[in-house]
């Protein structure tokens, strides 16, 4: 799973009051893609920064918005980006692994 020190890195915090806000935002953000229908590629393939990239987005799109409304509108009805959108399709492009497949 992709580490707090680069989702702080992501987002230049350099305090630690908000360390368990942030490693919430990046359970929620594995459990949205995986929800999705994403697959979450191992840490060798080449994938794996696409998975990453999505992470720190969503991370950073919720951490940003995290009233879920602004001045003009409700934000948590917004559909998410283009760039999440478009990481979130090349996820679930990903073959997923056959069981017993020791080469998956």
């Amino acid at each position: 799973m992709i580490s707090l020190k680069l989702v702080k890195q992501w987002l230049k915090i350099d305090w630690d009051e908000e360390d368990v806000i942030l490693e919430f935002l990046i359970v929620s953000a594995n459990s949205h893609l995986l929800g999705s229908g994403c697959v979450i590629p191992s840490v060798d393939s080449p994938d794996y920064q696409t998975y990453e990239l999505a992470v720190l987005m969503l991370v950073s799109h919720w951490y940003n918005n995290r009233t879920g409304v602004d001045d003009m509108n409700d934000i948590l009805s917004k559909p998410l980006t283009y760039g999440i959108q478009d990481l979130i399709l090349k996820l679930k492009a990903i073959p997923k692994p056959i069981l017993g497949d020791v080469h998956a």
